[in-house]
């Protein structure tokens, strides 16, 4: 069941209850022991007499405005009166408030068979986790493959170029994310999210997750903790089934969800289906709407992979190399300029490397992943443009479906095969075509091109633009840096459209689309938290359904 952090207050004796203070931006050096933060407390609070052996470090993140002195800014939390905090600004100080656990009544109408989920990446599994902690007992379908047997197919694409269609970074347990440098980092705000962080935690992830203001778990690590996550489904009645790949939805007269229709023309019945099939799962998108299932247009972003020698990042962010410092990282955007449209960063990993997001052959597609450790000769990142529906040739909403899906055609067909095309920024910057290029961390080589011959050109003006803004930012940026083609799959281009209340499909019964390829999240805990919330609805409006029953 879900329950929300209880951070406001810490029970004594009897029903009394202290308050819970917390202090922002108390600013220590880096890796300051516990006396050396409980002192900067101290000094903030103006060395008020209070014991402060409770003190705890609730949230902390790296701190260079002072570089190359580094420091640690954190938010720290311990018990007492607020007249303690009366002399702070908001902003400096607070007393945390009550978070009270959601109440969850659960709906009387029945289930004609087992919840059906269809995808087991985040949103997939945190509904699963939500409705088998409910007693609902639901089924999780994956297209892929489960770990370890999905880690030997990617082993293969790294080291060979042979692709699984169906077992790969993209598809199999635990989605896209199970590898990948594991961001848990969101703006949403939703008590949910804390949830989310321990149960990872809970399942092997580093507790440091819990504190640190950018979160990540680490390639590494990830296989294990999404098999964790399956185990704990497992252990309170929910159930696998891999290898099975929905094709179609089974409906009924009144258009209603009654089971799913596999590859192979099995049918599964399905009391409901939550559709949390991921960006990549084009056939079922397609095979969804030729349904009459509602899909409309939205907004999306491509891009290409920018990497750099992750000692030039270190000395531009830290102002020094890193010595004990993690490997550092950056978050950057350009606005639009001059008709130029805005450029950002995405999905930075530093000490990390540049994969093949790919499930087709013919198509050429890249993404990034890093270890927990993030101990990489490289970083890169994204740089992404958003791209609107009204700037694509076709009104009709798969339109933006078929844009990605041709770009990482042209990618691929530049050299006919997975090696990436690729360019240095300065060659890049002066329209030249790179006669050679340095070393990279993407493992199926690089094939040197002139990139604005496969780029759309609202990409290519719009990244000269933000390469020059990013520079004068981080030294080096440019003359170190090396663009890595394309990344097709930044979000999906299709929102699958639901009710905003119930989560259910405005045109199809019981059919709760969620997570980032339905278009509503945009990473692995905001796709968790939609789960969840998906998983909620149906606990609200269903009786429970169980196999034992």
């Amino acid at each position: 069941m879900y329950t929300a952090p209880r951070l406001a207050t810490i029970p004594r004796q009897g029903n009394k209850r202290v308050p819970v203070l917390r202090l922002h931006n108390v600013r220590v050096r880096y890796n300051a022991p516990i006396d050396e933060i409980t002192r900067a407390a101290f000094a903030k609070l103006r060395g008020a007499r209070i014991d402060l052996t409770g003190l705890r470090v609730v949230r902390r993140s790296i701190d260079t405005r002072s570089k190359p002195r580094i420091l640690w800014s954190l938010a720290v939390e311990f018990e007492g009166d607020p007249d303690l905090i009366s002399h702070l600004p908001q902003n400096e100080a607070s007393v945390v408030e009550p978070v009270s656990e959601p109440l969850l009544v659960p709906g009387d109408e029945p289930f004609s068979a087992r919840p059906v989920i269809v995808g087991s990446g985040p949103a997939g599994l945190f509904a699963a986790l939500t409705l088998a902690q409910r007693g609902y007992e639901p089924i999780v379908v994956e297209r892929g493959r489960e770990i370890p047997n999905r880690n030997t197919d990617v082993s293969h694409l790294m080291s060979e170029g042979r692709l699984d269609p169906e077992s790969n970074f993209l598809f199999g347990l635990g989605g896209a994310g199970a590898y990948s440098d594991g961001k848990l980092m969101t703006r949403i705000g939703d008590s949910r999210v804390r949830w989310v962080l321990e149960t990872f935690a809970g399942c092997g992830a580093p507790e440091a997750i819990l504190i640190d203001a950018r979160p990540h778990i680490g390639s590494d690590l990830l296989p294990g903790v999404v098999t964790n996550l399956r185990h704990k489904i497992e252990a309170l009645g929910g159930g696998f089934r891999f290898n099975s790949r929905v094709a179609r939805l089974e409906l009924d007269s009144a258009g209603g969800i009654t089971g799913a229709i596999f590859s192979d023309g099995v049918t599964l019945a399905a009391g409901v289906v939550v559709l949390a099939a991921g960006a990549w799962a084009d056939d079922l998108v397609e095979s969804l709407f030729s349904q009459g299932i509602a899909i409309e247009p939205k907004p999306f972003q491509i891009g290409v992979r920018i990497e750099h020698p992750q000692g030039v990042i270190d000395n531009g962010v830290y102002g020094q190399p890193r010595g004990d410092l993690p490997a550092a990282e950056y978050i950057m955007s350009c606005p639009p300029e001059r008709g130029k449209r805005g450029v950002a960063t995405f999905c930075m990993c530093p000490g990390g490397i540049i994969v093949p997001a790919i499930c087709r052959e013919g198509r050429l597609s890249t993404n990034a992943m890093s270890r927990s450790a993030r101990d990489g000769k490289f970083a890169n990142a994204a740089l992404v443009v958003t791209v609107a529906p009204e700037d694509l040739k076709s009104k009709e909403p798969l339109a933006g479906l078929h844009f990605q899906r041709d770009l990482e055609r042209a990618a691929y067909d530049i050299s006919k095969s997975y090696r990436a095309p690729s360019q240095t920024v300065e060659d890049f910057l002066s329209d030249s075509k790179s006669e050679s290029l340095p070393e990279s961390s993407y493992p199926l080589s690089l094939v040197p091109v002139n990139l604005k011959t496969l780029l759309p050109r609202f990409l290519s003006d719009a990244l000269r633009n933000a390469l020059l803004h990013f520079d004068r930012k981080i030294a080096g940026f440019i003359r170190h840096g090396l663009l890595v083609g394309v990344e097709a799959r930044v979000s999906s281009s299709i929102r699958i459209v639901r009710n905003e209340e119930t989560f259910e499909s405005i045109s199809t019964g019981r059919l709760y689309p969620v997570g980032e390829g339905a278009g509503y999240a945009g990473g692995i805990v905001s796709s968790a938290v939609d789960g969840i919330r998906a998983a909620e609805s149906i606990v609200s409006r269903f009786a429970a359904f169980s196999l034992r029953a």
